[in-house]
């Protein structure tokens, strides 16, 4: 339960950290990777496509891919439609 905890406030972290600078691509990143394994992945999802808005790097790239192949069967396009509105540079 400790660990859950500290696991909730570093999530509560970067979720600030996204507040204070809406335009870090890693701090929306690492936030979708915490949703994720949180298995938030609506909220995940929404984070990842937040930071590859901002910078389609490799690293953001394997980020996202990440949480989609570990979302499984969970993942359904039709859940977050906003991914249609994203484009890649």
């Amino acid at each position: 339960m400790h660990q859950r905890g500290e696991f909730d406030e570093t999530i509560r972290f970067f979720e600030r950290a996204t507040q204070l600078d809406p335009n870090s691509s890693a701090a929306w990143s690492r936030l979708g990777v915490l949703l994720n394994a949180k298995s938030d992945y609506i909220s995940s999802e929404t984070a990842h496509l937040r930071a590859l808005s901002l910078l389609s790097d490799r690293q953001t790239l394997t980020s996202y891919g990440h949480s989609l192949i570990r979302s499984g069967p969970f993942y359904d396009r039709t859940l977050c439609p906003c991914a249609e509105r994203v484009r890649f540079a």
